[in-house]
């Protein structure tokens, strides 16, 4: 075998090593399936509210695909997927808050207009305090809908 029969066989067999190691590391590390089944219908349910609000969110991170969603889970590694989460349960959340904040200066806007005269923190003519209470308290977006839905019970009376 000539010299360099033997360093192109040395290089073509620390390129198999290195490749072995890396595709064992990522194996080894990925995610747990029953984490990626959570994470992938999780990711599901934030696309499908993220449509209902007219987020405008797009790309993969946003995408209907549980399956797709499944798949890279299971390829990454298990924090990786958790930040994934994190940012879109970030996003998500921001613009659950500008929903809820611009849906409410509608019905206060209803309020002043036909002089129905409803006060309190409801009612309250600042669009960026019913955004802070979406934001820091977090109230739950059942919890947005139900102070929604009742001035709007409020306003059908007036």
């Amino acid at each position: 075998m000539s010299r360099n029969s033997t360093v192109g066989l040395g290089l073509i067999l620390g390129l198999i090593f290195i490749t072995a190691t890396f595709a064992y590391k990522g194996i080894a590390s990925a995610a747990d399936p029953a984490f990626c089944n959570k994470y992938a219908s999780d990711a599901n349910k934030a696309a499908t509210q993220a449509k209902q609000l007219k987020c405008g969110f797009t790309g993969l991170r946003w995408a209907k695909n549980l399956g797709g969603h499944t798949a890279w889970c299971l390829f990454v590694d298990q924090s990786l997927a958790q930040s994934e989460t994190d940012v879109r349960t970030k996003d998500l959340k921001d613009c659950t808050c500008h929903w809820y904040a611009d849906q409410t200066m509608v019905q206060i806007a209803l309020n002043i207009a036909k002089k129905c005269g409803f006060t309190g923190l409801p009612w309250l003519d600042d669009k960026q305090a019913h955004f802070d209470w979406c934001d820091k308290i977090n109230p739950g977006f059942d919890a947005m809908k139900s102070e929604f839905k009742a001035r709007d019970q409020a306003l059908k009376g007036c």
